[in-house]
């Protein structure tokens, strides 16, 4: 049976107001030292716990932030991230998982309804989380969104990474290494990072080279895994583009896909008894990917930390100790820029006899 302050009081003889005045630190109550001692000992010796649902009652705070997320399988890392540091404030996470986006509005309405926590960070593709974040908005409750919202909601505390400053970078780096034929493999599913990446881009060429993007160095496709019975059609097209006479073929590619691309086109070089790499006769490639998977033939460079995980330890960091406050952060938008160095690599030779 839980024990309650009224248990404390009685076993204690004393009046529970004082007690509870004692154990919830009220400042107007007064007791004297021993009194205090004793309330504070008989408290420890039979286990006592404060009820969390009064607590919040009274001081209009539950001590807990929920993660809602949409769409968005593999949250894990996410999760375990931002428990951990919510720890070390003194909050506990809720987790929310929506899948039913017709009935997103509908369980963040429940969600605020319930009084179930004092912030909330939302996860998932922007075209989901921008009428949840509106309602927030709307109710003026505190909350964190991750994504891109700096052109239509400037005012919303947001993070993400800085994906036009991440390509714009890469392509200055390979532009650096001698590199003036460069083209650029993205993703096809029109999410608003990718369009950033691509952004980022075009804008570094025309800076850096004076020139607008030729077409054709612009490849998209899925993250599949292709294979000889069945080519991606990123692979179709950078055979394409290598056949291309010396004279205007890419030298560098700008990556804004996973590493299976990266490994694709290692596959792809290693037919022809070439390598991802600075050397003569290497295609350079640097941009995104993923840092636990090396490369096996050659070298590149890419970002490093650009897991959700990441950004879920800058929202604690830096904007949620705010808002939990009632404060408005020191900058609401962060656009995190990743580190970026050469990419693990295993080196293996690159033989033409394990292609013919």
């Amino acid at each position: 049976m839980r024990v309650t302050q009224r248990d404390i009081a009685k076993k204690l003889n004393l009046s529970a107001s004082l007690v509870a005045g004692v154990l919830n630190n009220r400042p107007n109550v007064w007791a004297s030292e021993e009194n205090r001692k004793r309330i504070l000992q008989a408290a420890k010796e039979l286990n006592y716990h404060p009820n969390a649902a009064a607590q919040a009652l009274r001081s209009g705070k539950t001590n807990v932030v929920a993660s809602v997320f949409f769409e968005s399988p593999g949250h894990q890392a996410i999760v375990e991230s931002l428990a951990e540091q919510l720890a070390a404030m003194g909050y506990d996470l809720l987790v929310v998982v929506i899948n039913d986006q017709d009935q997103c509005l509908n369980h963040m309405h429940h969600l605020l309804s319930r009084s179930a926590c004092d912030a909330i960070i939302l996860w998932g593709p922007e075209q989901i989380t921008e009428q949840p974040a509106i309602l927030l908005e709307k109710e003026r409750f505190p909350f964190v969104v991750k994504g891109h919202f700096e052109e239509n909601h400037p005012n919303w505390c947001q993070v993400d990474f800085d994906h036009v400053s991440m390509m714009e970078h890469t392509v200055e780096y390979l532009i650096s290494l001698g590199h003036g034929k460069i083209a650029y493999i993205g993703y096809e599913h029109d999410l608003v990072y990718e369009k950033k990446l691509l952004e980022g881009f075009r804008r570094g060429v025309r800076t850096c080279l004076g020139e607008e993007v030729r077409n054709e160095f612009i490849l998209s496709g899925n993250d599949e895994l292709s294979s000889l019975e069945n080519p991606t059609d990123i692979e179709r097209s950078v055979e394409r583009l290598l056949e291309l006479p010396e004279s205007v073929r890419p030298t560098a590619f700008a990556m804004g896909t996973g590493i299976r691309t990266w490994h694709l086109i290692e596959r792809l070089l290693a037919k022809r008894g070439m390598k991802i790499g600075w050397d003569r006769g290497d295609i350079a490639l640097a941009g995104t990917g993923s840092w636990e998977f090396p490369l096996l033939y050659g070298e590149g460079y890419m970002y490093k930390d650009t897991d959700l995980a990441h950004l879920g330890g800058v929202i604690v960091r830096r904007l949620l100790p705010a808002l939990l406050r009632g404060e408005s952060p020191e900058s609401n938008i962060i656009l995190s820029l990743p580190e970026f160095a050469p990419h693990p690599t295993f080196g293996l030779p690159v033989k033409r006899s394990h292609m013919e």
